[in-house]
């Protein structure tokens, strides 16, 4: 591949060329994957490498955003690990889960979308689960419906029958008569 074809892929931010090359800027020093998001160098200021290794010999520092000393770089695992612990470790109190998530310091639509790209469902959708076979197990430990649905955090009783249906297929009564 000539460097007309590499500029093409860096100025479209390609990523499935990340890997094959790598490009760095002479007044930065600094190098970068082909689908870096970072602005845009000129072109008579970039320079391409067949490898980090090379671009590090020459004295290129690796990029902060794009992490190409890094074999595989996605940044918001950790945050996304830590939001689902604080679901996990909070989701039967709704204030305190929030409050935590906040903590974060991430937008909740931001939040949503890489939460499912990264766990299959959105953040709300994982809380309902859980809030569902938490109410499976009270149910089947002998719980009134009522007291199941607020200890799970419902505000009320038509959201839970709504949501357990959702869930299971069945009403809170039919399933604590299939137990």
């Amino acid at each position: 591949m000539d460097e007309d074809e590499k500029w093409s892929i860096v100025s479209n931010n390609d990523s499935s060329h990340d890997g094959a090359f790598f490009y760095g800027v002479k007044t930065t020093k600094i190098f970068c994957r082909p689908s870096c998001s970072s602005k845009q160098p000129l072109r008579k200021n970039v320079v391409f490498f067949d490898s980090r290794d090379e671009a590090l010999r020459l004295g290129f520092r690796p990029c902060k955003r794009c992490r190409p000393d890094l074999l595989e770089y996605y940044p918001m695992e950790d945050l996304l690990v830590k939001a689902k612990q604080i679901i996990d470790e909070n989701f039967l109190d709704e204030k305190l889960m929030q409050s935590r998530l906040k903590s974060l310091c991430i937008n909740g639509t931001h939040l949503a979308r890489e939460f499912t790209k990264f766990y299959g469902a959105t953040p709300k959708k994982y809380l309902q689960k859980l809030r569902i076979k938490e109410a499976e197990r009270l149910l089947s430990r002998g719980h009134t419906v009522a007291d199941t649905a607020f200890e799970c955090g419902y505000g009320s009783l038509s959201a839970f029958y709504s949501n357990f249906r959702k869930e299971t297929g069945k009403t809170p009564s039919e399933y604590i008569l299939s137990k």
